[in-house]
Parts: C-alpha cells; sequence; structure tokens
C-alpha cells in the first residue's frame, strides 16, 4: 500500500468517526426529545455511532479499491 492510500484511508476514517459522532449526538437529541431516560438515550446514540461506523467502513471498503 502506497504512502497516498494509506493516508487517504486515515483522513477518510477520520471523517468517517466525525460523521458518525455528530449522528450519535443527534440521535441522542431525538432519543431525549421523544422522552426517553439517559441510559436509553445512551444505548440509541451508541446503535446510531455504531451503524454508521459500520456502514461507512462497508463503503470505504467498496470504494477505496477505486482511489487507489
Amino acid at each position: 500500500m502506497s504512502t497516498r492510500a494509506l493516508l487517504f484511508l486515515f483522513l477518510a476514517m477520520a471523517v468517517l468517526v466525525a460523521i458518525a459522532a455528530i449522528l450519535a449526538i443527534v440521535g441522542f437529541g431525538i432519543a431525549r426529545w421523544g422522552g426517553a431516560e439517559i441510559p436509553t438515550a445512551v444505548t440509541r446514540a451508541s446503535f446510531v455511532f455504531a451503524s454508521t461506523l459500520g456502514i461507512g467502513i462497508a463503503l470505504l471498503a467498496a470504494l477505496l479499491p477505486a482511489f487507489t
């Protein structure tokens, strides 16, 4: 793997984690707005984070060979 591809992968992962974190915060807010208690809202936020990260990694694995 070239240095360029490795740096692209690290940058893509950093952006993906940031997007997943933002969506988790939004999911937490929506859960609290809907009347869920804090432990339930944290559980829903962690589910959103993990789901977003999983889908993003799958897309990155499918698209990375096209960019390198």
